[in-house]
């Protein structure tokens, strides 16, 4: 389900989230909201990362011929 690479951004987006917490409490208001902010930038990379990824391997699998593009599993004509 989720990779290597998943659960790394994952868990730096939760460390992310935690170092926020305690900063907000235990040090100053500000150094939490700023290390808070991290955390959508972590997640929408992961989200950016993985759409690229998703297009990348939907590139590979299809089959150019001529002009026409040709998906798996269907054939020249359209017929199933």
């Amino acid at each position: 389900m989720f990779k290597i690479f998943d659960c790394s951004l994952l868990f730096a987006a939760l460390a992310s989230f935690l170092a926020s917490v305690g900063l907000w409490f235990l040090v100053q208001l500000d150094y939490g909201v700023y290390v808070g902010l991290w955390v959508p930038g972590i997640l929408a990379l992961w989200v950016s990362l993985e759409m690229v990824v998703t297009l990348e391997h939907a590139a590979i699998s299809r089959r150019w011929i001529g002009r026409k593009m040709i998906f798996p599993g269907h054939s020249e004509s359209g017929d199933r």
